[in-house]
């Protein structure tokens, strides 16, 4: 089966090709995610789907993060019409959480 561009050519169709998460990080990986230090994030975990990153702690592999409310979030009550606003306004859950540095590596940067 050759391969082009990431794909298997399987008698006429096209099959995406999976990647794999490397069971460890790299050191190269670990120093850039400095940057994320008090910036957003998007995760799928949390009650507005946007945290803060506060803290990286490299030593014990742990990154603390806190839920805040995501910059798509309409805090007026209204919808874009000016009616009253239907759907739900989720709010962050209070308190400090902790994450793998692999697992934000995933959620900040992306494992593609």
């Amino acid at each position: 089966m050759p391969i082009r561009d990431n794909f298997l050519i399987f008698r006429y169709k096209a099959i995406k090709v999976m990647y794999t998460v490397p069971l460890e990080i790299s050191e190269s990986m670990i120093n850039e995610l400095d940057q994320y230090v008090g910036k957003t994030f998007s995760d799928n975990f949390s009650n507005t789907g946007s945290s803060l990153c506060l803290r990286i702690d490299k030593d014990n592999n742990k990154v603390y993060y806190q839920e805040v409310y995501s910059e798509y979030s309409n805090f007026t009550g209204k919808n874009r019409l000016g009616n009253k606003r239907t759907d739900t306004l989720y709010h962050p859950t209070p308190g400090l959480n902790t994450m793998s540095l692999k697992q934000f590596y995933g959620c900040a940067i992306g494992w593609i």
